[in-house]
């Protein structure tokens, strides 16, 4: 295993191509500042003598002493002969700059990588953002987490992508520990990154987007060996004839057709997601279930009126999950607990006007559970209804009502006995009120505080349980 201490953790850096341009090298720097990155920083371009109140090098040769980490925003063509004085002096260089096998110049991607195994200098890229990782400060963009630890490894083919998951998982309450943005791969390779994340104790899950692979039996091998020990999530891009295309002008990549990719993905254990979405829906829920992954796909969804049991069902089942009936036991308990009229016992479980009594939606979640014919639970609340039920209720003079507030506090409990799966879908129904809107996130940021997994639909939330069922499945062979 390739030892990456000194490109997550370098004790110094080095901008060769630092300019006054906001969006090139000056965006370099101001990240790095921002993280508070504590090592030292050495600026490196023969036109300028000082920027930014700081001594600018003319050159790698000319820093007083080795560097851990070089990030390089030349031109392209420029590439051979910074790399060639990186040699002996330059442990790992990221190439930020662009213009390589993505634009059919393959054959100075490999003069570069070539001349980089000659100095010893191990290259990250062409064309990617570099390395990002909380504990050191070492920093690509802004917004991110510096300074804590994280859990999460993100490897993306993709500096787009790498930047918009991580906004995304922020915002989520996740927290990253990792991330590397890896461009062509014209040396290091995603299942290197693999490898070394799979020994990482500090990071749980790893989330990969992937144009193409270098080495197929090598990045079979290493990813196989690490899915047995965590979970890795992979949005395979290029799947389709206009995605392949859309792939080769990225990153030059070579893609693999869909029909050839998912089969062996599931060979070697990992759980495959077909967008951003479903891949922060996946690890997301992965983390907040805590490797509780569901036993069986046979599944109870409660939802407290407005849901139809029908539409339900047929999602569920398209994505291969079962609503199976409820034991006598089970049954009997739900009468006793539910009005005949205006609601339905059997499974989808329709509380209609009792959903707002949050001790009995909370019950019948209890009773559910403990049916030995469900192997995880989904709740469906819509957070409309919380906030027009709590105006009502006001009007009539309770001005002290919140149902946001009482739900959540049940939603508490019940994370706290629940020993099965246990997802909320929180639809967007009314999408211009901003009052709604702020109960509604009020209310999923309670969730995510709790670690309970939300979805937009139930589609997301059943593809979300048959994935990581099958990943159950994989480790049990």
């Amino acid at each position: 295993m390739l030892d990456f201490k000194d490109l997550f953790y370098p004790k110094n850096i080095a901008i060769i191509g630092i300019s006054s341009h906001p969006l090139k090298g000056e965006m370099l720097l101001n990240v790095l500042l921002v993280s508070k990155y504590p090592g030292k920083i050495y600026l490196i371009n023969p036109k300028y003598s000082e920027l930014f109140g700081r001594k600018v090098y003319p050159s790698i040769l000319d820093v007083p002493e080795d560097v851990d980490l070089a990030i390089i925003a030349v031109a392209a063509n420029k590439c051979p002969e910074i790399i060639k004085q990186c040699g002996g002096k330059v442990k790992f260089a990221s190439i930020f700059t662009a213009g390589f096998s993505e634009l059919d110049n393959k054959e100075l991607e490999d003069k570069v990588a070539q001349i980089a195994k000659e100095g010893n200098v191990r290259l990250l890229g062409p064309n990617c953002m570099g390395v990002h990782c909380n504990e050191s400060r070492v920093s690509f963009f802004l917004k991110q987490q510096a300074g804590k630890i994280g859990n999460i490894g993100f490897i993306s083919q993709s500096g787009g992508h790498a930047f918009t998951f991580s906004i995304w998982g922020i915002g989520k309450g996740l927290e990253f520990n990792k991330t590397v943005s890896i461009g062509n791969q014209c040396d290091l390779t995603i299942q290197d990154f693999v490898e070394y994340f799979g020994n990482e104790p500090d990071i749980k899950i790893i989330g990969v987007y992937i144009e193409d692979i270098k080495d197929g039996q090598d990045f079979c091998k290493k990813v196989k060996q690490v899915t047995k020990k965590k979970p890795i999530f992979v949005w395979k891009g290029g799947v389709t004839e206009d995605g392949k295309e859309a792939a080769l002008s990225h990153t030059g990549a070579l893609a693999i057709p869909n029909y050839l990719w998912y089969p062996v993905m599931r060979q070697i254990g990992v759980i495959s997601a077909d967008s951003l979405e479903e891949l922060g829906d996946l690890m997301m829920s992965s983390l907040y279930l805590d490797s509780s992954y569901p036993e069986g796909l046979n599944v109870s969804i409660l939802v407290g009126g407005g849901g139809s049991s029908v539409e339900i069902t047929d999602a569920c089942a398209r994505e291969g999950l079962h609503i199976p009936r409820f034991s006598a036991e089970t049954m009997n308990r739900l009468s006793k607990l539910m009005p005949l009229v205006g609601t339905i016992r059997k499974n989808p479980v329709d509380l209609a006007g009792m959903h707002f009594l949050p001790e009995v939606f909370g019950q019948a979640v209890d009773i559910v559970h403990e049916d030995p014919n469900i192997d995880a639970i989904i709740t469906y609340q819509m957070t409309e209804r919380f906030f027009w039920n709590t105006e009502r209720v006001r009007s009539m003079g309770r001005a002290d009502f919140n149902f946001n507030e009482n739900i959540i506090k049940e939603y508490e409990r019940l994370k706290k006995v629940s020993k099965k799966p246990l997802i909320c879908v929180v639809p967007r129904i009314v999408e211009s009120d901003l009052e709604i809107d702020k109960v509604r996130i009020e209310f999923i940021n309670a969730l995510s505080d709790l670690k309970i997994p939300i979805l937009p639909s139930i589609s997301r939330a059943a593809k979300v349980l048959v994935r990581l069922y099958n990943y159950t499945k994989y480790l049990l062979r």
